[in-house]
């Protein structure tokens, strides 16, 4: 199973509790976005791994793929 940085968000937000809209109002991103992130069919940008990973309270690097090997 391939797991993209979409997939590791999604499961920490999951994890979590937080819907899209929640995580979306709180990293300050469009759920658009956010949904094409976790979809994997779009790649975040450093600066929108950061915030999204501010907000769920991970390391930045907790969100890459190496995470989940």
């Amino acid at each position: 199973m391939t797991f993209t940085v979409g997939a590791n968000i999604r499961a920490e937000r999951v994890r979590r509790g937080m819907t899209l809209a929640d995580l979306c109002e709180e990293a300050g991103l469009s759920v658009p976005v956010l949904s094409r992130i976790e979809n994997g069919h779009r790649i975040p940008t450093i600066d929108e791994l950061d915030r999204i990973a501010k907000v769920l309270s991970v390391d930045r690097d907790l969100l890459s793929p190496k995470a989940a090997a």
